[in-house]
């Protein structure tokens, strides 16, 4: 072959992993084999006689080619077919192979036995559990937890399991020496520290419910969540470090206890101001009673005696969690679920993700976005946590994050595609970004050599990538320099001629994707950038759920920009507007089974009125999400959007997420929004653009946008207008909000603009509309 025709196959290589036709992941016998999903396996057909595990072994025997793949997939269909055929069945299985800690016999797994009786479903009727209980397992010298903070000045801490356990105890000691009891709310206005993890844990481990928010939330946002469920404990940090700049909350905070008439206890966490010399809120009147959590507790505990806490275990009706919606339509729902989240999440965990004891996981997350709480429960599955507080891209340090997966050792990274097409954009090349600072010593020893060498060693260093780098190969010119001195030769061993541990990313396992849809380029940034063997995990789920419906498998090829499979357990389909289930087409994501993460109910909705009118008022007994969705013939998911933000021009219902794809190749454009604008008995697509700085939307801009979605979707995506905006609104969750702009350009009013992190920009929306938009 020669050059050209290199060229030429490696060109339709890219474009095959680019439009899904070539896998970007590939299983692989002992992949397969040393994963929990085959241990699953192995556990039910034991007990079930399915025959599964052996039909996996007889596959795995030869050569894996594209149909031994496809039989591969087929037996993981067969397996999901087995979970929701034989619902009970499953889920008992799944409580057993997690090995749950509980008392008292199980009467039954669920009641009433018919799936469409959903939302009034119970769950693991006569059990007791205590979710903490199960996430403390261990009291041993392994590590629970890690601290890193944005803040370079913040010391890296490490916490033992014995260590949390202890932590948790005076904090649950705490509490009942308050007369805090069961079924009292504690909330927490908190960065994602390791207290936030303690005061979470030993809210439950007490019996009580815990629900949590950012604290870049404005003071509106938190008293519209936190005052709806009448809080007897807050817990907040004293501030919190973000892009470099440090943000005190003794203001907020006095502005929310004032607000929150039921609260009887403030117990502040310091962070900002962690030496004992400088505490302010110390002179300040709350109006109740105010401790310092690293005090709180301690003292009430008897000196020399046990540290056991005595977990209250509860039904599966009995709430620990209270999850707020995005609150975009009116004020946020309270939505309050049992310990049942623990099973699914560690069902997610270990057979969706291959969780293992002893591996790291950091999830880059908020205390107010659900993922908190589901990378919280990897406890449970012997997961070590690595907490990151601060900007996932400090502009002091754009690789920061990348560095810590590197030192840290992180199995599985969490991330958003936001997050990843921003690094991108900002030129952060985390492989190479990381060899650099490897390599920090011997480049400046380096840089004292020739000026012909220096250059060598720079290319060398600059090009590398997870694709071109052999740790036990660099240029033969620079071996030569390298020999000449002892310390340089003896530096470049050391960096270089380890095992292959010293490959960057070398224990990164996966890379765990969602908040929005992900794009093929984003998957193509992880293998050229981070590593060609981490699986690229695009997952989709929700906060009502706090898990997720589309999860990875390790039995199926990963594709862009599909979610590998439907999740076990979880009867997911996608409904055209007959409401028949499809597949290969555009429709409603629903669930019609019911699961056990799924809300108990709505707070202060006793009738269950407000939630079945939310999730169950199209299709009775069915769940229906709000995602716009298809199922590829493979059954993978592809995620086009919200439904309640999907356009319709022509009749033809089309989801954002595709155009935010084809935006995003575009290096002008920094951000932007679509929506569907009613026009003269129709509907047409209108594109809002934000520009990056020195860039401006030009008519050949505008023609090439359009262009590319005309080529590579079809013309109905085309908009009618493209405009530029100075900013693009989001929800204190970091959601874009297309629903937001849609009700501003058509007139109407938006509900709850606390909800919104920049609702100024709206206005800007409004008079743009009227001068450009108006009919």
């Amino acid at each position: 072959m020669d050059r050209k025709q290199g060229e030429s196959a490696m060109e339709q290589h890219i474009q095959g992993l680019l439009n899904g036709s070539i896998p970007f992941w590939t299983p692989t016998e002992s992949r397969v084999k040393e994963s929990q999903l085959f241990r699953f396996v192995q556990w039910i057909d034991r007990k079930y006689g399915l025959g599964l595990a052996d039909a996996i072994c007889s596959v795995l025997q030869g050569e894996l080619k594209q149909e031994q793949l496809e039989e591969l997939e087929s037996i993981y269909e067969r397996l999901f077919q087995w979970s929701i055929d034989q619902l009970d069945d499953f889920w008992e299985a799944v409580w057993d192979f997690m090995d749950l800690r509980a008392s008292k016999t199980m009467v039954a797994v669920r009641q009433p036995k018919e799936n469409h009786a959903m939302p009034r479903v119970r769950w693991f009727i006569g059990a007791k559990c205590n979710l903490a209980e199960n996430l403390l397992r261990s009291r041993g010298p392994e590590t629970a937890l890690i601290f890193r903070s944005e803040d370079p000045s913040f010391p890296r801490l490490e916490w033992s399991c014995s260590q949390l356990y202890d932590k948790v105890f005076y904090f649950w000691n705490g509490l009942v020496s308050n007369h805090i009891s069961k079924g009292d709310v504690v909330v927490g206005y908190v960065p994602n520290m390791l207290e936030t993890a303690v005061a979470a844990l030993g809210t439950i481990a007490m019996g009580g419910v815990w629900a949590s928010a950012s604290p870049d939330f404005g003071v509106q946002a938190v008293v519209e969540r936190f005052g709806q469920i009448k809080p007897k404990v807050l817990v907040a940090a004293d501030g919190y470090y973000f892009k470099g700049k440090v943000f005190d909350l003794m203001e907020k905070l006095q502005a929310i206890v004032k607000e929150l008439k039921t609260l009887q206890l403030l117990i502040i966490i310091p962070y900002i101001h962690r030496y004992k010399e400088c505490r302010p809120w110390k002179s300040i009147d709350f109006g109740i009673p105010c401790h310092t959590a690293d005090e709180f507790g301690v003292g009430q505990a008897a000196e020399g005696g046990d540290k056991v806490i005595h977990f209250e275990r509860v039904g599966f009706d009995h709430p620990c969690y209270i999850m707020f919606s995005s609150g975009t339509t009116g004020l946020p729902k309270c939505l309050v679920q049992g310990t049942g989240v623990l099973l699914n999440q560690m069902k997610e965990h270990q057979l969706h993700c291959d969780f293992k004891p002893k591996q790291r996981l950091l999830y880059f997350t908020t205390c107010g976005w659900m993922m908190w709480n589901w990378q919280l429960a990897a406890l449970a599955s012997g997961v070590s946590l690595v907490i990151y507080d601060g900007s996932p891209l400090p502009p002091q340090d754009p690789s920061l994050i990348f560095r810590i997966l590197d030192e840290e050792r992180v199995s599985f990274f969490g991330t958003s595609a936001r997050f990843l097409q921003a690094v991108e954009e900002a030129g952060v090349k985390p492989f190479r970004d990381v060899l650099k600072e490897r390599f920090k010593k011997l480049d400046s020893m380096i840089h004292s050599s020739a000026a012909q060498q220096q250059a060598i060693w720079k290319q060398f260093v600059e090009s590398s990538s997870p694709h071109t780098f052999s740790p036990r190969h660099i240029p033969s010119e620079l071996e030569d320099v390298l020999k000449q001195d002892e310390l340089l030769w003896l530096e470049y061993q050391r960096a270089t001629f380890w095992p292959s541990e010293c490959v960057p990313f070398y224990y990164l396992d996966a890379v765990l994707v969602t908040g929005s849809p992900s794009s093929p380029l984003n998957f193509a940034y992880v293998y050229n950038q981070v590593s060609p063997r981490a699986r690229y995990l695009s997952i989709s789920g929700g906060t009502e759920i706090n898990g997720c419906f589309g999860n990875g498998c390790i039995l199926k090829r990963i594709f862009a920009p599909e979610l590998q499979c439907r999740g076990l357990g979880m009867d997911i389909r996608i409904l055209n507007d007959k409401g028949q289930s499809v597949i290969g087409e555009e429709g409603e994501l629903v669930c019609c089974t019911p699961i056990p993460s799924m809300p108990l109910y709505l707070w202060g909705d006793e009738d269950f009125k407000r939630y079945t009118e939310t999730y169950f008022d199209k299709y009775p007994g069915i769940w229906r999400h709000g995602d716009f969705a298809a199922m590829t013939p493979r059954y993978s998911l592809i995620i086009k959007g919200r439904s309640d933000a999907t356009m319709n021009p022509g009749g033809v219902r089309i989801g954002s997420a595709e155009i935010y794809h084809v935006a995003s190749s575009f290096p002008e454009l920094e951000d932007c929004v679509v929506v569907g604008q009613r026009w003269h008995g129709d509907e047409r697509i209108v594109m809002f653009v934000k520009m990056k700085e020195n860039s401006s939307l030009s008519n050949d801009l505008i023609e090439r946008i359009r262009k590319a979605l005309r080529e590579r979707l079809s013309p109905r995506h085309v908009p009618a207008k493209i405009l530029s905006v100075p900013e693009i609104p989001y929800t204190v969750n970091n959601k874009k909000v297309e629903i937001a702009v849609k009700r501003t350009i058509e007139g109407l009013d938006v509900p709850n603009k606390g909800a919104i992190q920049n609702p100024e920009c709206l206005e800007y929306f409004r008079e743009l509309a009227q001068r450009e938009l108006a009919s």
